[in-house]
């Protein structure tokens, strides 16, 4: 165990842990800042993106025991908050950028530090740098966030105002608009929560998970048996396997139980008749 005095979201932090925790499991498990998201878990998608000392940093990847003591640590709730959205998140919603809202806090975390180095990029500019920090994106294609980052960085510029970007909405339809989702705001400002980020803020919830074979076409894991599909039942309501098995034949027994007015059932069903094989099926052309 280490102990690290560290600077996250402007708040002088003293922690106690393991040196070889990654930064994204102290932030989520230790301080609950579940903006900070973990996708592949191997720094190739950019979901977990936080600033260490102005730098990217890939935070599932990166080990306690490199960071040093007082370094300063940005995550997406120390952008901005729902009351006051810095101009990226602004414009993360207005560009529709927020879909499912899963890579958004890493691409604002790196839009960040670029428009910080690079006031006036270039659309290239910004695609190259979105490449070069591994930000992936599976909803947008990519062009709104490029939009989105130039439309804030003309904001930051004084060019003008993150209001101007929001979609104002005539009359009483917004089909086909730009009119801004409801859940866009709470994913641009992280506390959208999924259900990784629910589980540590609500510990000890029974949860469903969708079990997938490792290899492609491979079998699918064993069903579970009937004492582990029973074990969250307490001991007195647990059936046993002879009550089940009674109760079936009863129903059973009861089910084919003819009236004295029904026909009588046959015991056995007539056999369908023979197939004939693909010769026999097709008469032969004529000679």
């Amino acid at each position: 165990m280490i102990r690290k005095t560290l600077v996250i979201n402007g708040v002088t932090r003293n922690l106690v842990l393991d040196k070889d925790e990654t930064l994204a499991t102290v932030l989520r498990e230790h301080l609950l800042l579940t903006g900070c998201k973990i996708g592949c878990g191997e720094g190739h998608c950019g979901a977990c993106n936080v600033i260490v000392n102005g730098k990217v940093t890939k935070a599932c990847i990166f080990k306690m025991s490199r960071i040093p003591d007082n370094a300063e640590i940005t995550t997406i709730e120390g952008v901005g908050t729902l009351t006051d959205m810095h101009p990226l998140q602004v414009a993360w919603m207005a560009y529709g950028c927020a879909q499912c809202g899963f890579c958004t806090p890493g691409f604002i975390i790196s839009a960040k530090v670029l428009l910080e180095q690079n006031p006036n990029p270039t659309r290239e500019e910004v695609r190259d740098w979105f490449n070069k920090q591994r930000n992936l994106c599976r909803c947008t294609g990519y062009k709104p966030l490029i939009d989105a980052t130039m439309a804030a960085a003309a904001v930051l510029r004084g060019e003008m105002k993150k209001e101007d970007l929001i979609f104002k909405p005539t009359g009483d339809s917004i089909k086909g608009t730009k009119y801004i989702r409801p859940s866009a705001a709470q994913k641009v400002t992280g506390t959208w929560d999924f259900g990784a980020d629910d589980a540590l803020k609500m510990p000890g919830c029974l949860r469903l998970a969708l079990t997938q074979a490792k290899v492609s076409h491979s079998s699918p894991p064993a069903a579970p048996t009937r004492s582990t599909a029973w074990s969250c039942c307490p001991s007195t309501t647990r059936p046993t396997a002879s009550s089940v098995l009674s109760s079936a034949r009863t129903r059973s027994s009861s089910s084919v139980t003819p009236s004295p007015s029904s026909p009588p059932i046959p015991r056995s069903m007539p056999a369908p008749p023979p197939r004939r094989s693909r010769s026999t099926s097709r008469s032969c052309p004529p000679t």
